[in-house]
């Protein structure tokens, strides 16, 4: 009676899992981050990637990313509405979404492990 390892198998399995959690966990919270930006143009909105990139693999890490798109005409202008520019408060609405979303990461990978 031999004893089989699983360890690979376990792993492809967990980064697998891994995958699917962080595209769900970054696309609620661009959707979050686009809902909740107070821009009154609602070019902030449009400005937020609503397909973020795919996720990728950088070495034994899984990386997903997310934000203000760069291919927007102004999306690189709307980090100043998140940071805060000349003495304004920032809105912080990628902060916000992210803050909402990322405690759930752990939670979607484990019911993707189920």
């Amino acid at each position: 009676m031999g004893l089989t390892w699983n360890g690979p198998a376990i792993a492809a399995r967990v980064r697998a899992a891994a995958h699917a959690a962080i595209a769900e966990t970054i696309a609620e919270a661009s959707q979050a981050a686009a809902a909740d930006t107070w821009h009154r143009t609602g070019k902030a909105a449009e400005s937020v990637e609503q397909h973020p990139r795919p996720v990728e693999d950088e070495g034994p890490r899984v990386i997903g990313r997310w934000g203000a798109d760069p291919k927007h005409p102004a999306g690189w202008r709307y980090i100043f509405i998140e940071k805060g520019v000349e003495g304004r408060a920032g809105g912080h609405f990628l902060v916000r979404a992210a803050d909402r979303e990322y405690p759930h990461l752990l939670g979607r990978i484990r019911r993707r492990m189920r």
